[in-house]
This record gives C-alpha cells, sequence and structure tokens, in this order.
C-alpha cells in the first residue's frame, strides 16, 4: 500500500516553513526569555527593597505608620513584578511546547522522507 506523503508532509516546501517557523519561535522564545530575565531582576530588587524595609522596622530608624506605608508600596511592586512574571513564563511554556511539537513534526516528516528515498 502507497501513502501519498505529498498529502501528509506537503513537500519539501512544508518541512522549510516549518523550520523557519520553528526558527523564529526560537528566536521569538530567546527574546521572551530576556524580557523574564530582566523581570527577575526586577523581582530581584523588590525583594530587596522588601527586605530592607523590614531591616528598617527592626532597627527603628521610622516610624511605624512611615514603615507600614513604605511596605505597602515595596509588597504593590512585587506583587506587579510576579504578576508580570507569570505571563512571561505562560509565554515561554506555551512556546517551548510549540517548538517542541513541531520539532517532533519535522523529524517525523524527515523520517518519512528518508522512507522515500
Amino acid at each position: 500500500m502507497k501513502i501519498n506523503t505529498e498529502k501528509r508532509t506537503g513537500g519539501f516546501k512544508n518541512v522549510g516553513n516549518i523550520a523557519n517557523y520553528i526558527y523564529e519561535k526560537v528566536t521569538q522564545l530567546e527574546a521572551e526569555t530576556e524580557v523574564l530575565r530582566k523581570g527577575s531582576n526586577e523581582f530581584k530588587k523588590s525583594l530587596n527593597e522588601v527586605t530592607n524595609a523590614i531591616e528598617d522596622i527592626a532597627a527603628g530608624s521610622l516610624s511605624v505608620v512611615s514603615d507600614t506605608e513604605k511596605i505597602a508600596l515595596h509588597i504593590a511592586k512585587l506583587e506587579e513584578t510576579l504578576s508580570d512574571n507569570q505571563e512571561h513564563i505562560r509565554r515561554v511554556t506555551d512556546n517551548m511546547d510549540r517548538i517542541i511539537d513541531y520539532k517532533n513534526q519535522g523529524l517525523k516528516l524527515m523520517s518519512e522522507l528518508r522512507r522515500l528515498q
């Protein structure tokens, strides 16, 4: 029984298109990874700010009201940074899943092409 691989694979052009698409997604993944890295640095900075605020309270250098307002601002910044990072992580994870799917499709197509030779 002969399988019509032309329909299933779309020919070599489709393989090239898939390879280009995978390359674009990898490039996009790299860009989003950089955004995530920047977000992680912001998260660390916010965490350090919260730590510094807590140390200020322990040292008694600021009034209770002032410290509470400062901590609330830092917590709000920290929550915002965490929220931003979750979106970046979701995007990176989604892109990685798609890249893996396309890679697997490409490998399957290459295997089918080898069988035709």
